[in-house]
């Protein structure tokens, strides 16, 4: 009997989408990944078989979800805003917005403790979102020296964020 994509789109589509929406929390984005996932499917396997399509999906599914866990796109990191500038609150309750203002209150107070010219990469790669090559070519100094001073700076700022929470 031939198998055709139509028919294991509708047969794995829930089953998918469930797997996508587990990982990754997000309604929309369960929808871009699970029809990810099917292309990813499709354009690997073109010869359909009617053994194995749940199992290949789901494995499919789920490195697609933790593709996007580990994407710059998902893991988005305010180190602090500028003074005079205002962040859009996009809070649901009250309680986020006063935690939300709390860690921001937090976060800049910890990159105020980095020193120079820590404190410069870290707010130039996180808060302006310059990528690296773009902050050396700024700074005059090489990728290698930005791409050092940034790693060591995310290393100060996890042990003054630890001091802070204590």
């Amino acid at each position: 009997m031939e198998i055709t994509m139509e028919q294991i789109v509708r047969e794995y589509q829930k089953l998918v989408f469930s797997v996508c929406y587990h990982q990754v929390r997000d309604y929309f984005e369960a929808e871009n990944l699970t029809q990810d996932t099917f292309l990813s499917f499709f354009s690997k396997y073109p010869d359909l078989q009617e053994q194995n399509n749940k199992n290949l999906l789901c494995r499919i599914a789920l490195n697609k979800c933790r593709d996007y866990l580990k994407s710059s796109r998902y893991r988005k990191t305010v180190i602090g805003i500028p003074e005079g500038q205002e962040i859009a609150d996009n809070a649901a309750t009250p309680l986020e917005a006063v935690l939300r203002k709390d860690t921001e209150a937090t976060v800049k107070k910890v990159v105020e403790k980095l020193k120079e010219p820590y404190r410069r990469v870290a707010y130039l790669y996180y808060v302006e979102g310059l990528t690296t090559r773009q902050i050396a070519t700024k700074c005059n100094v090489s990728i290698k020296t930005i791409q050092t001073q940034l790693y060591r700076s995310k290393e100060s700022l996890k042990q003054f964020w630890k001091e802070e929470a204590t």
